[in-house]
């Protein structure tokens, strides 16, 4: 009889809150361990989606008509921080190349990360070192304060109107593609140096602040989308909001 299908697991041993790691690997069967397990999520997950589409209608529109567009007209809430990114850089670049560009450079972490973990360290937690936790707080204000102030200024003042209204050469160029770029690798390096200076921190507590750092702009952009760009996309806080009109 052909023996049942093993997935290797680390054997962890808790003593006195001090994680110690045996050398050897122990071996469990891939069912009901691993497959009961995704099974049950996936249950838990279908039913939570059941619930909610039970009790919250979803806000459908008429058959599109050209000749009413909703103002705003937004993209699925998923999509909403591209759309976003839309109002304060190139189209084809914010749209397109930045989260193309993301994604790839997101593929190389396994390979910049090269250090073994110390002992007592479980690499495969998110916060796997002491540092994690208060590495991942700074990272997140420091986002959400830097992210908040860039969207206010850039609603209020503006780049593209600074540069394009006073006929700057390459003005257009400098406000959709030029600064934007350097806006967003000048604060990352800032906040990998930060990181290591305040924190001591090694390579993988820098990728903890940096991807930290990206869920953050990626929740906050979201939010902003959804609950503060009103009509023609103008900004709004969330009070005040007056929806969608009829083109």
């Amino acid at each position: 009889m052909q023996a049942s299908r093993t997935s290797n697991l680390l054997d962890v041993i808790r003593h006195d809150e001090e994680v110690k790691f045996r050398g050897d690997m122990s071996s469990v069967p891939t069912w009901p361990h691993l497959i009961g397990l995704e099974f049950m999520s996936t249950a838990v997950a279908t039913i939570f989606l059941v619930i909610v589409a039970a009790l919250f209608n979803a806000p459908l529109l008429q058959q599109a008509n050209a000749n009413a567009a909703p103002n705003p007209t937004k993209a699925p809430w998923y999509f909403l921080n591209l759309q976003e990114l839309l109002l304060h850089m190139d189209a084809g670049y914010a749209g397109i190349i930045l989260p193309s560009l993301i994604l790839f450079l997101m593929c190389f972490i396994p390979y910049i990360d090269t250090n073994p973990p110390a002992p007592f360290e479980d690499p495969d937690r998110y916060f796997s070192t002491d540092k994690g936790v208060p590495i991942a707080i700074f990272s997140a204000i420091y986002t959400a304060i830097l992210l908040t102030i860039l969207i206010a200024f850039d609603n209020t003042v503006g780049v593209k109107r600074i540069l394009v209204g006073n006929t700057v050469p390459f003005g257009l160029e400098l406000s959709q593609w030029i600064i934007p770029t350097i806006t967003m690798v000048g604060l990352s390096v800032l906040l990998a140096f930060l990181v290591r200076r305040i924190y001591l921190a090694n390579t993988r507590e820098i990728l903890i602040a940096l991807f930290t750092g990206f869920v953050i702009a990626y929740l906050l952009t979201t939010f902003v989308g959804t609950a503060m760009r009103g009509t023609s996309m103008e900004l709004f806080t969330p009070w005040n909001n007056p929806g969608v009109h009829e083109g």
